[in-house]
C-alpha cells in the first residue's frame, strides 16, 4: 500500500510539473507576441515621427569674408542694372553669371523670400528694394539704386568709346530690347543681360571692325536678331559661337554689312523664321550654309540682294514654306550654285528672284512652279546667261521691266 502511494504520488508530481511547463510555454508565447506588437508599434511610431519630421538640411559653412567682399563688388557693379520688369528671381539669376565667374557657387534667396515678387519703381534710389539672400550659410542682402519702371539704362565711359553697362527696355508683353548701341564703342561686357530677348538694331550704323567681348555673349535667350549689324560697314567680326537656337527672326541681319566675311555655318537657325535682306548689300560675305536646318524658313526676299560675292552652298536648304522668292539673287553677280532640288511648291512670287545675276545659270526646269502668279524680271538682264532651257516651267509668261 505504501509503495502504491509513493507511485501515485510521483504521477501527481509529473502531472503538475507539466502543466506547469505548459503553462510557461504559453506565458512566453504571449510575451513574445506582446513584444512583437510592442516593437511594430514602436516603429511604426518612429516611421510617422520621421514623415512628420523630414530630416534637417546639412548646415553650410558661413561665406568666408573675401567671398563677402567678392559679392559685394559684384553688388556694387550690378546695383543699376535692374527694372521694375525684373522679379527677384531674375535678379538673382543674374548676379549668379557673375558671382560664378568668382567660384561663388551657393547663391540663393532666403527662405521664405518670393521669387516672384517684382522690384518697385525707385528713380531716386531710395531703397526701395531689399532683397534678402544667402552665401553658402551667411545672409547677405543686395539693395539695387535706381530701378526705373520699364528700362535699364545705358552707360558709357567717359570718351564714348567703352560701354559699361548695357541698356534696354521693355516693349511689350514679351520683348526685352537691348538698346541701340553708339557707333563708336569698341569695347561692351562680357555678358548680356539675361533678361533680353532681342537684338534688334544693337550695332547698327557702328564704325566698328570688332568689338570687344562682343563674341563671348551668351545669347541663348534671344528671339529677334533683326537688323543687328544694319549698315554696319567696317564690321567684320567671328561671332560663330553665339548660340541662335531660339531665334525666330534674322531679317536685315548683315544688311550692308558691306565688309562682313564670317563663318556662320554652325549656327542653330531652325527656328529662323524670317531672313528678308539678312545678307542685302553684304558685298563681301561668301560663306557657305549648307548646314544651315531651314525648317522653319518662311521669308527669303531680297535675302542675298546686291551681295556680289556671295557663291555659297545652301543646295541643302528646306524651303518648303517659303512663298516669294521676291529679289532673292538680284545682283548677286557671282552666285552659280545648283539649287534645282530645292521644293519650291508653294512659291507664289518669284518677281527680280535672279534679277541682274550674271553668273548663273543652272538648270532649273524641274521647280515646282504651279502655284507662282508673278514673274516679273525673273531674270532680267541675264537672259542669254539664264535662257529658256532652263527656265522654270511658268505657266504665266515672264515680263520685264524698263
Amino acid at each position: 500500500m505504501k509503495k502504491l502511494l509513493t507511485i501515485l504520488s510521483s504521477l501527481g508530481l509529473i502531472a503538475t510539473s507539466s502543466l506547469f511547463v505548459i503553462g510557461c510555454k504559453n506565458n512566453n508565447y504571449k510575451s513574445d507576441n506582446q513584444n512583437r506588437e510592442n516593437t511594430n508599434s514602436d516603429q511604426m511610431s518612429s516611421d510617422q515621427s520621421n514623415n512628420s519630421n523630414p530630416k534637417k538640411e546639412k548646415p553650410r559653412r558661413p561665406a568666408t569674408e573675401e567671398e563677402k567682399n567678392k559679392l559685394q563688388a559684384i553688388f556694387k557693379q550690378q546695383e543699376n542694372g535692374f527694372a521694375a520688369f525684373h522679379t527677384y528671381k531674375d535678379v538673382l539669376d543674374q548676379l549668379l553669371v557673375y558671382a560664378k565667374e568668382q567660384d561663388l557657387n551657393e547663391l540663393e534667396l532666403e527662405n521664405g523670400v518670393n521669387e516672384n515678387e517684382n522690384l518697385k519703381e525707385d528713380k531716386n534710389s531710395a531703397n526701395k528694394n531689399t532683397i534678402k539672400l544667402r552665401l553658402y550659410g551667411s545672409s547677405v542682402i543686395f539693395t539695387p539704386k535706381k530701378v526705373l519702371n520699364n528700362e535699364v539704362e545705358t552707360i558709357y565711359s567717359s570718351d564714348k568709346k567703352k560701354l559699361i553697362q548695357i541698356g534696354y527696355k521693355k516693349n511689350s508683353n514679351t520683348d526685352v530690347q537691348i538698346n541701340k548701341i553708339q557707333e563708336t564703342i569698341t569695347e561692351v561686357p562680357k555678358h548680356l543681360p539675361l533678361k533680353i530677348n532681342s537684338l534688334k538694331d544693337a550695332f547698327s550704323k557702328s564704325k566698328i571692325s570688332k568689338v570687344e567681348n562682343l563674341d563671348l555673349w551668351d545669347t541663348k535667350n534671344i528671339k529677334k536678331m533683326s537688323t543687328v549689324f544694319d549698315g554696319a560697314s567696317n564690321f567684320n567680326q567671328d561671332i560663330s559661337k553665339w548660340n541662335t537656337s531660339n531665334v525666330t527672326d534674322m531679317s536685315g541681319m548683315f544688311k550692308d554689312a558691306a565688309k562682313f566675311n564670317q563663318p556662320l555655318n554652325e549656327w542653330k537657325v531652325n527656328n529662323v523664321r524670317d531672313m528678308d535682306d539678312m545678307f542685302a548689300g553684304a558685298e563681301k560675305f561668301n560663306q557657305d550654309l549648307d548646314k544651315w536646318e531651314t525648317s522653319s524658313l518662311a521669308n527669303i526676299n531680297q535675302m542675298f540682294w546686291d551681295a556680289t560675292n556671295f557663291n555659297g552652298n545652301i543646295a541643302t536648304w528646306d524651303v518648303s514654306k517659303v512663298k516669294s522668292l521676291y529679289n532673292t539673287f538680284a545682283g548677286a553677280v557671282s552666285f552659280n550654285r545648283n539649287i534645282s532640288n530645292w521644293v519650291t511648291s508653294n512659291v507664289e512670287n518669284m518677281q527680280g528672284t535672279f534679277s541682274r545675276a550674271k553668273s548663273f545659270s543652272q538648270n532649273l526646269s524641274k521647280w515646282d512652279v504651279k502655284k507662282v502668279i508673278i514673274t516679273k524680271d525673273f531674270n532680267k538682264e541675264v537672259q542669254n546667261t539664264f535662257g529658256n532651257e532652263n527656265l522654270p516651267k511658268f505657266n504665266i509668261s515672264i515680263t520685264y521691266s524698263k
